[in-house]
């Protein structure tokens, strides 16, 4: 028997640290932590450059 993938957050890792409290973020399995420290890259947001 084949296992199909699972769209559950709770068999999900994050997919930049690997911690398993994970939200979906814009597609991807993100912690809430590295969604914090990824910033907002819309409309200029967040581009860090000063």
């Amino acid at each position: 028997m084949e296992s199909k993938p699972s769209n559950s957050t709770a068999d999900a890792a994050c997919e930049r640290c690997g911690s398993f409290e994970v939200l979906e973020f814009a597609g991807k399995f993100l912690c809430a932590e590295c969604i914090a420290q990824a910033g907002c890259g819309c409309a200029g947001h967040g581009g860090g450059e000063n």
